[in-house]
C-alpha cells in the first residue's frame, strides 16, 4: 500500500502545481512607495505639478506597472503613469499631476490647507490589469498633502547642499548658505514670504509641466550639467514665460550654452576674487557710473567670487564691477534668464549688532537706534539688500502678458466650422442648371406648350437644390477633426518654437475620444458637462501621454495649450535701394500670408510675402493706426486675424518683443500637437499659426544704395546729452532736438537725403524744422497752423551727418500761440513724427 501511495501523492502534487502557482500569482509582488508631490515643490496648487513615487519588483520576472493618482473629491479625472519595472529592481519615477479641484467631496468647500491624494497600483503584465492591494482589504492608498494657494510669486532653489534654513542668525552666513540667504533677501524686498523651495532631489524634473507651479528658479549648483533632459525641460519652461536666475559664480559656464544656445552664450574670460567692490551702472553714451558713489566701495574680509565674462550683445547689462558685467539678463522666448557673476554676500549687508541698519545703497551702516525692525521676528539679524539688488528685484516679477490663448478661439471657427465644396463642381452644377433652363425654353417654344414651364423650371430648381444638399451632407461632411489656432514664437539660438494656442476636437457623433499628445505639452481641456465620467490621463514617457475612457458628445469641444517643439525657423533680411528684402525659412510652418513687420519702436509695416517665404517692405508699406493688414477689403478670416494683431500689437507688445524687429505671418503648421484618434485612424488635422520670428539683418556691401523706411528709425528727444521721451502734446511752446537711430546693419552710412513726415495739430502756432551742423540748430522749414500731414526733405550735407553711434539729429520747435498772446494758449499735439533716409553704405 505505501508503494502505491507514494506515486499517487506525487501525481496529485504535479496536478495541483499549476493551481498553486496560479494562487501564488493572484497577489502581485509589485510594491509602491514614496508617493508624494515632488520636483520643485512639496505642495499642490492650482497649476500643474509633479508627483514622484517608487515601484519595487522583487520577483524574478519583469513587470508592467501603472500607478494612478487622483484628488479626493475629484474622482472623475485620474492621472496615471505606465512604466516597465525589470526583475529584482526598484524604479523611481514621476507623473504629471493636474491642478487641485476647487471643491472637495460632495461639492463642499475645503476647510483647511490640506488635500488628500489617493493612489491605486495596477499590475498590467501580459495584458492583465489587476489591482495590487496594500496590506489590508482596501485597494486605495491615501496620502495627505499640503495645499499652497498660488497667491504670490514662488521660488525654487537648486543647490548641491541639503541646506538648513532654520538658522537663528544670518549675521555671518556660511558660504553654502549664502545663495539661499540672497534669494530670501530678494523675496523680502518684494514683500513676499520667506518660504523658499529647496530642490534636493538627485533627479531633477524632466518635463516643463513640473515647473508650471513655480514662477522663478534659481540655479546655484552644477547638477544640471549631467542631466540633459532636465536642462531641456527647464529651457522650454523659460521659453514659455519662466524666470531663471543663474548664479554664475557657483555654476560652470557651459550650463549657459545649453540654456541660451552655444552661439548666444557669453564667454567666461576668467574667475577671480575681490576684496573691494564698487557697483556701477550704465550711464549716457554707454559709460558706466558708480552706484552709491557718495559712500565709496565696500571692502570684504572674506573675498567675493567674481566671474568676468565677454558678452555677445544680446544681453541687457544692469550692473558692472571694474567695468565687467556683474548682472545681466537675456530674453529667451517669453521668459528671461538673469545672470549674476558676483558672489551672493556682495549684494546685501549685515545688520549692526544690537539694532537694525537702514540701507543707504552703498554698504554704509546707520548706528543702532535709528532703524526699523527686522521684517522677520525670528531673524533679528536678517540682512539688508543693497541698491543694486533692489534694482534687480524690481525687475524680478512674473512675466504677465495681455495676450492669452483664449484670444485665438474665434479663429477655430475658420478651421473647423464648415467645409466648402470645390468651386469647379459648383460652377459645373450651376452651368448645367442654366443650360437645362435654356434647353427647356427652346423646346417648349417650338412645341407651343408654354404652360409646362410652370412645372419643369421649379422641378429643375428643386433637383439642383437636392443635389447640393446631398453633395454637402455626404461627400463633404466634416470628418473627425483636430484643429488649432496658435501663437508660435521662434526662440533665437535654441532651434525651438514656443507655442500657446486654442485647440478644438470635433466629432460628428457621440462616443469615445482618443486624445493624445505624441510630443508633450500642457492641455487644459474643457470637461464641462462630463461630470460623473471617469477618465484617465496616462503618461507613458517623458513627452507622450493620452486619455483613456474619455467620451464626449457630438460637436466641438475646446481647450487651451502650451507646447514647445524643435523646429528650425529663421528670417534674414537686408536693406537695399527699394527698402527691405528677406526670406523666411521654415519646414514646419508653410504658406505664409497676411504678414506684418513690427519694428523695435513698435511701428508696423505691411509685408509683401511670397509663397516661398521671400518678403519685401517697400517705400509706402506703413500701416495706418489700428490697421494691421494692407488693403481695403478683408475676408472674414482676415478680419479675425486683424483682431488678433490688434490684441497682440495694438494693446502694447509683450516685454520680450522689446529691442528686436519681428516678422509676423499667418502660416499652416505641419505639426498639430494633439491627436484625436488612433495612429492608424484617418482624422483631419488642421490649423493656423501666427508665426513670430525675430529678424536678423545682413550688412549690405560697401557702396550699396540703401533706402531705410520710416518704421526702422525710432527716435528720442536728446536733452543734456541723454535720450529722453519726447513731448508729444502740451499748451506751452517747445523746442526739441530729436535723435533718429539708424539700424546697426547700415551704419556707417553716407546719408544723401532725409525726409521728415509729420502730422501736427497746432492751431494759431508755427512749427519749425531745423537741422544740426553742430550744437546750434538752423531753420530749414516752417509752416503755420498745420492741420494736414507735411513732408520736409533735407538734402544739405551739413545736416545729414550721423553721430558716432549712427544717429541723425533733427530739430522740431512749436512756437507760442500768436493769436491769444500766451495768456491762455491753445493745445497742440504731435500725432506722428517719422523719418525716411536715402544713402550709401561706407566702410567702417
Amino acid at each position: 500500500m505505501p508503494k502505491l501511495l507514494l506515486p499517487l501523492l506525487a501525481a496529485i502534487g504535479i496536478a495541483a502545481a499549476p493551481c498553486g502557482l496560479a494562487l501564488g500569482q493572484e497577489r502581485s509582488p509589485l510594491r509602491v512607495g514614496g508617493l508624494s508631490p515632488g520636483g520643485l515643490r512639496v505642495s499642490v496648487t492650482e497649476r500643474w505639478g509633479e508627483n514622484s513615487f517608487t515601484v519595487r519588483n522583487p520577483s524574478n520576472a519583469p513587470r508592467l506597472a501603472r500607478v494612478v493618482a487622483f484628488y479626493d473629491g475629484d474622482e472623475d479625472t485620474e492621472y496615471a503613469r505606465d512604466l516597465w519595472v525589470p526583475a529584482n529592481t526598484s524604479v523611481t519615477a514621476w507623473m504629471s499631476l493636474g491642478p487641485v479641484p476647487k471643491l472637495g467631496p460632495g461639492g463642499k468647500p475645503f476647510s483647511s490647507n490640506g488635500r488628500t491624494l489617493r493612489y491605486i497600483l495596477y499590475d498590467r503584465t501580459e495584458g492583465s490589469s489587476g489591482v495590487v492591494r496594500p496590506d489590508g482589504d482596501e485597494k486605495l492608498r491615501d496620502r495627505a498633502v499640503l495645499y499652497s494657494p498660488k497667491s504670490e510669486m514662488t521660488t525654487a532653489l537648486f543647490t548641491d547642499e541639503a541646506l538648513n534654513l532654520d538658522e537663528s542668525s544670518f549675521r555671518q552666513a556660511p558660504p553654502d548658505l549664502e545663495a539661499a540667504v540672497l534669494v530670501r533677501v530678494m523675496r523680502q524686498q518684494r514683500n513676499l514670504s520667506d518660504y523658499l523651495s529647496i530642490v534636493r532631489e538627485p533627479l531633477l524634473p524632466a518635463t516643463p509641466e513640473a515647473y508650471d507651479s513655480i514662477d522663478q528658479v534659481v540655479i546655484a549648483c552644477n547638477r544640471l550639467r549631467s542631466d540633459a533632459q532636465s536642462r531641456a525641460a527647464l529651457r522650454k519652461w523659460v521659453e514659455r514665460g519662466g524666470q531663471l536666475w543663474i548664479m554664475l559664480d557657483q555654476v560652470e559656464a557651459d550650463l549657459l550654452g545649453s540654456l541660451l544656445g552655444e552661439e548666444c552664450a557669453p564667454q567666461v574670460v576668467d574667475r577671480t576674487s575681490l576684496t573691494k567692490v564698487q557697483f556701477q551702472r550704465t550711464g549716457p553714451g554707454d559709460r558706466t557710473e558708480p552706484v552709491g558713489e557718495k559712500f565709496g566701495a565696500r571692502e570684504f574680509e572674506r573675498p567675493v567670487n567674481f566671474v568676468r565674462v565677454a558678452l555677445t550683445g544680446r544681453e541687457t547689462v544692469h550692473h558692472f564691477v571694474d567695468s565687467w558685467p556683474a548682472s545681466f539678463s537675456v530674453r529667451v522666448g517669453r521668459g528671461r534668464i538673469l545672470v549674476t557673476t558676483l558672489g551672493p554676500h556682495a549684494w546685501y549687508q549685515p545688520r549692526v549688532a544690537g539694532g537694525v541698519a537702514k540701507n543707504l545703497g552703498s554698504g554704509r551702516l546707520v548706528p543702532a537706534g535709528n532703524d526699523i525692525p527686522s521684517p522677520y521676528a525670528g531673524n533679528p539679524d536678517f540682512p539688508i539688500p543693497l541698491d543694486p539688488l533692489i534694482e534687480l528685484t524690481a525687475d524680478m516679477k512674473p512675466v504677465e502678458h495681455a495676450f492669452h490663448s483664449n484670444d485665438l478661439r474665434p479663429l477655430l471657427l475658420d478651421e473647423i466650422g464648415y467645409s466648402v465644396p470645390d468651386r469647379r463642381a459648383v460652377a459645373l452644377t450651376l452651368g448645367a442648371f442654366v443650360a437645362a433652363l435654356a434647353g427647356i425654353g427652346f423646346l417648349l417654344r417650338r412645341s407651343r406648350r408654354t404652360e409646362i414651364v410652370g412645372l419643369l423650371v421649379p422641378g429643375a430648381a428643386i433637383a439642383v437644390a437636392a443635389g447640393f444638399y446631398l453633395f454637402g451632407t455626404t461627400g463633404h461632411s466634416i470628418p473627425p477633426t483636430a484643429a488649432i489656432a496658435e501663437l508660435a514664437e521662434a526662440v533665437p539660438g535654441s532651434g525651438e518654437v514656443a507655442r500657446i494656442g486654442a485647440f478644438a476636437a470635433y466629432q460628428p457623433t457621440a462616443g469615445p475620444l482618443r486624445l493624445s499628445a505624441p510630443r508633450g505639452g500642457i492641455l487644459d481641456f474643457d470637461f464641462e458637462g462630463l461630470e460623473g465620467q471617469n477618465r484617465i490621463r496616462v503618461q507613458t514617457d517623458r513627452d507622450i501621454w493620452h486619455f483613456e475612457k474619455l467620451s464626449v458628445p457630438a460637436g466641438v469641444r475646446q481647450g487651451t495649450y502650451r507646447n514647445t517643439i524643435t523646429a528650425a525657423v529663421s528670417a534674414v533680411a537686408a536693406f537695399g535701394p527699394d527698402g527691405v528684402s528677406g526670406k523666411l525659412v521654415s519646414d514646419t510652418f508653410r504658406d505664409p500670408a497676411d504678414a506684418i513687420l513690427v519694428a523695435r519702436n513698435h511701428e508696423t509695416s505691411g509685408v509683401r510675402m511670397a509663397a516661398d517665404g521671400t518678403f519685401t517692405i517697400g517705400r509706402d508699406e506703413g500701416l495706418a493706426p489700428d490697421q494691421y493688414l494692407a488693403g481695403a477689403v478683408f475676408s472674414d478670416r482676415q478680419q479675425r486675424r486683424q483682431t488678433v494683431y490688434r490684441k497682440l500689437v495694438g494693446a502694447g507688445l509683450p516685454e520680450h518683443y522689446d529691442n528686436r524687429d519681428f516678422l509676423m505671418a499667418w502660416t499652416s503648421p505641419t505639426d498639430v500637437p494633439f491627436r484625436t484618434g488612433e495612429e492608424n485612424e484617418t482624422t483631419r488635422s488642421i490649423g493656423s499659426s501666427l508665426l513670430v520670428v525675430p529678424v536678423d539683418y545682413e550688412r549690405p556691401a560697401v557702396g550699396t544704395s540703401v533706402f531705410v523706411p520710416r518704421a526702422f528709425l525710432p527716435y528720442r528727444r536728446w536733452l543734456e546729452g541723454r535720450p529722453r521721451a519726447p513731448t508729444l502734446d502740451s499748451t506751452r511752446p517747445i523746442d526739441m532736438r530729436l535723435r533718429f537711430q539708424l539700424p546697426a546693419s547700415v551704419v556707417p552710412m553716407a546719408v544723401e537725403k532725409a525726409t521728415l513726415i509729420a502730422k501736427v495739430r497746432a492751431p494759431s502756432r508755427r512749427v519749425v524744422v531745423s537741422g544740426y551742423a553742430g550744437e546750434a540748430p538752423t531753420k530749414i522749414f516752417e509752416i503755420a497752423e498745420p492741420g494736414e500731414p507735411f513732408r520736409v526733405e533735407i538734402t544739405d550735407p551739413r545736416y545729414l551727418k550721423l553721430d558716432a553711434n549712427g544717429g541723425l539729429h533733427v530739430g522740431v520747435a512749436i512756437a507760442g500761440d500768436a493769436g491769444i498772446g500766451g495768456i491762455l494758449e491753445s493745445f497742440w499735439v504731435i500725432e506722428s513724427m517719422q523719418l525716411e533716409l536715402n544713402g550709401k553704405t561706407v566702410a567702417k
